[in-house]
């Protein structure tokens, strides 16, 4: 039962906000752009690509001092509510399959990041 706790209040942790982002190199949503297709996928990147620049003043870029499987599993969860507050259930059932997944990667993550601390 404690263990159980404590696994919950580890799942928690990880729905807490994350730091703004650091500057680094790259640009993500520049990758995405230059390798999408379909038009309309194309537009939505580039505006969402923008959004993010307007408020944290750089695009998305790796090892920017943020978990992005943190950040993935966050937008994951709101995922769930969103296709569920739609009547979707069934892209809600793949939403949860997906929150399933990033919270393995996510303790995974915070045994590494463990690791690392104790040496």
């Amino acid at each position: 039962m404690n263990a159980d706790r404590e696994q919950l209040a580890a799942l928690a942790a990880r729905l807490a906000p994350e730091p703004d982002p650091a500057p680094a190199n790259g640009d993500v949503w520049a990758e995405i752009i230059a390798r999408t297709s379909d038009p309309r996928l194309r537009a939505l990147y580039v505006e969402r690509r923008a959004q993010g620049i307007a408020r944290y003043g750089v695009p998305l870029q790796r090892s920017n001092g943020r978990s992005h499987i943190v950040d993935a599993l966050q937008e994951a969860v709101d995922l769930v509510a969103y296709c569920t507050a739609a009547d979707l259930p069934g892209l809600a059932g793949y939403a949860e399959a997906m929150v399933r997944c990033l919270i393995s990667l996510a303790e995974v993550e915070a045994s590494a990041d463990s690791r690392l601390l104790r040496g």
